[in-house]
């Protein structure tokens, strides 16, 4: 018996569906996306709550809903039977199999320049908001670092391929949006920057951007979910792999 809690996400919204079918699921709890966990913590407490009640001996999880959100609330972990499962790292390590022993650098800028494909590219904004809320894929980087200077080593990367863009870093979102317009933009963002708010239509779909600029959403898991079916981009998240690191229940 599983109990599965995360915020919601594009990449969520279609594939975690498709994970949970053919386990044994007690219960679930979804909050929207864009919801800060505080905002629903007795609806929370009380899901978990009744799930451990009702037999769940596993706790899938991402890592806005995860049992340590439900320690700072009550004082202890939730007593599940078993274990719990972090939904965000079984996706992340399925991306991370398949892009091999490449370094970070050369990730952001394969990735960047499969979202880009033909088109011409003179102005990059990198939104230095939560930039650092999720580990990226591959090795190097700038090690420990602030969400500025992750944005800024992000930004150095993409100009040394896209050598006509000018690279700008900005606070936020909203400092970028400018930009939206301009087809020869690209902006770098994380899923967490603040988007829901500023362009609500446009959360859980790529489809829903109706701006020229492109958009390129972090973490790689995010970027591959929006990648899938383009031609060329050959990969698909293997459900049973996945399935297979959820403990029986």
């Amino acid at each position: 018996m599983i109990f599965v809690t995360y915020r919601n996400n594009d990449l969520f919204q279609t594939h975690v569906p498709r994970l949970l079918e053919g386990l044994s699921v007690t219960s679930q709890f979804v909050i929207p996306a864009g919801t800060e966990l505080d905002t629903v913590k007795d609806e929370y407490v009380a899901a978990v709550e009744r799930a451990v009640s009702n037999g769940a001996r596993i706790m899938l999880s991402d890592e806005t809903c995860n049992e340590w959100q439900y320690k700072g609330y009550v004082g202890h972990e939730p007593k599940f039977r078993s274990t719990s499962v972090n939904l965000n790292e079984l996706f992340h390590t399925q991306v991370e199999d398949w892009l091999g022993s490449k370094t970070l650098a050369q990730n952001s800028v394969w990735f960047a320049q499969q979202l880009v494909g033909t088109r011409l590219v003179k102005q990059i904004l990198v939104v230095t908001d939560s930039i650092c809320d999720h580990r990226l894929v591959g090795s190097g980087g700038p090690g420990r670092r602030s969400n500025l200077e992750m944005a800024e080593w992000l930004g150095e990367q993409l100009a040394g391929h896209f050598l006509d863009a000018k690279v700008s870093v900005v606070d936020s979102l909203a400092d970028a949006l400018k930009w939206a317009e301009d087809p020869t933009a690209l902006l770098v963002m994380d899923r967490h920057c603040g988007i829901k708010p500023l362009i609500p239509d446009y959360w859980y779909s790529l489809s829903g951007w109706k701006s020229p600029a492109l958009m390129f959403m972090l973490p790689f898991e995010n970027t591959t979910h929006h990648l899938m079916g383009r031609e060329g981009f050959d990969f698909s998240f293997d459900y049973d792999q996945m399935r297979k690191k959820i403990p029986s229940s």
